[in-house]
C-alpha cells in the first residue's frame, strides 16, 4: 500500500511540474504582451508629437490671416493653402497611425485579459495540486509509520 501511495505521489509531483512549466510559458506570454503594450505606448507618444506639428501648422495659417493687408492677401492665401495641404497630409498620416495603434491596443488588451483569466485558473489548479500532494504525502507518511509499527 505504501509503494502505491509513493507512486501516486510521484505521479502527482510530475503533474505539478508539468503545470509549473505551463505556468512559466503563460508568464512569458504575459511579458511579451507587456512589451507589446510598451510599443503601443511609444506609438501613441509619436502620435502626440505629430499632433503638435499639425497644430503648429494650423497656428501659422491663422497667424498669416491675421497679418493680411491689401494685395498681399492672394500671395499669403496661396502659401497658407500650401501649408494647409501639408498639415492635412500630416493629419491623414496621423489618422492612419492612430487607427493602427488603437487596433493593436485593442488586440493586446483582449489577449492580456484572457491571459490574466487563464493565469488565475492555472494558479488555482497549481495550489489545489500542491494541497493534494501534501495530503497524499501526509497519508503516505502515516501509512509508512503504521507499516513500521507492524
Amino acid at each position: 500500500m505504501g509503494r502505491e501511495n509513493f507512486l501516486k505521489a510521484e505521479e502527482i509531483a510530475r503533474s505539478l511540474a508539468e503545470t509549473l512549466v505551463k505556468l512559466k510559458a503563460e508568464i512569458d506570454l504575459f511579458k511579451t504582451t507587456s512589451d507589446n503594450l510598451r510599443d503601443v505606448r511609444e506609438s501613441l507618444k509619436n502620435i502626440v508629437s505629430m499632433l503638435e506639428e499639425v497644430a503648429r501648422g494650423h497656428f501659422k495659417v491663422v497667424d498669416g490671416f491675421l497679418g493680411l493687408k491689401g494685395p498681399e492677401i492672394v500671395e499669403k492665401l496661396e502659401r497658407s493653402e500650401e501649408a494647409l495641404d501639408v498639415s492635412m497630409g500630416k493629419l491623414d498620416d496621423l489618422e492612419n497611425v492612430t487607427g493602427e495603434a488603437l487596433k493593436r491596443l485593442e488586440e493586446l488588451s483582449g489577449r492580456l485579459e484572457s491571459m490574466g483569466e487563464e493565469y488565475r485558473r492555472s494558479i488555482k489548479r497549481a495550489i489545489m495540486l500542491i494541497y493534494f500532494v501534501l495530503a497524499l504525502s501526509g497519508l503516505s507518511a502515516i501509512f509508512a509509520f503504521l507499516a513500521f509499527l507492524r
